[in-house]
């Protein structure tokens, strides 16, 4: 009795591991086959309001809404990057956004 309850129980231990193998060859092909990828989008050209209206609205934008110079960019030199450290719970490392400007 005890020989065959042996038996049972590594085939079913077998067939779960080759279960489990499956499924992780599975997800692996997944993602690798079926990322989303859009090289083939269109674009649409962007123009910028250079009236003296909208770069008052993006000056108000970047100054006053959202902070662009005080939270991510060196007021010492302004709009040159930053550098802003970050503990966030399982998040953590330094967040450097680049120049926006030429």
């Amino acid at each position: 009795m005890g020989k065959w309850l042996k038996r049972i129980g590594l085939a079913l231990g077998g067939i779960l591991g080759l279960l489990v193998v499956i499924f992780i060859g599975l997800a692996i092909y997944a993602n690798a086959q079926f990322k989303p990828t859009y090289d083939d989008r269109p674009l649409y050209p962007i123009t910028a309001d250079t009236s003296p209206e909208g770069l008052a609205r993006g000056t108000y934008l970047m100054e006053e809404a959202m902070l662009c110079a005080e939270a991510c960019h060196s007021m010492e030199a302004p709009f040159t990057g930053g550098a802003e450290r970050i503990d966030e719970g399982p998040i953590s490392g330094v967040f450097a956004p680049p120049n926006l400007t030429p």
